[in-house]
């Protein structure tokens, strides 16, 4: 189950890739840019979630990595290929 941003922010951000990838889309889309979670299949065969979104011209990708988030320019390195977009206002 996908924790709410709120309550993911709110205790602490304890949760996994999927709530981080949540949280993060809906803070960059409140500052105004433009954002989407992508499932992904990483390098190793694990199934993995993580933002990718548009500023400066420039696709970036954060992605959570035990207690780091790490940034990626216009591509991401660990991902072998994507499964599915998810636009957060989908979700209810």
């Amino acid at each position: 189950m996908w924790q709410n941003p709120d309550y993911y922010l709110a205790n602490g951000a304890i949760g996994d890739c999927e709530d981080f990838s949540l949280a993060f889309a809906s803070i960059l889309e409140a500052k105004g840019i433009s954002a989407e979670i992508i499932g992904a299949t990483l390098i190793n065969d694990r199934l993995h979630w993580v933002v990718r979104y548009y500023f400066n011209d420039q696709i970036n990708y954060a992605d959570i990595n035990r207690k780091n988030v790490i940034i990626w320019h216009n591509s991401n390195p660990t991902i072998e290929e994507e499964w599915v977009s998810i636009d957060r206002l989908d979700i209810k």
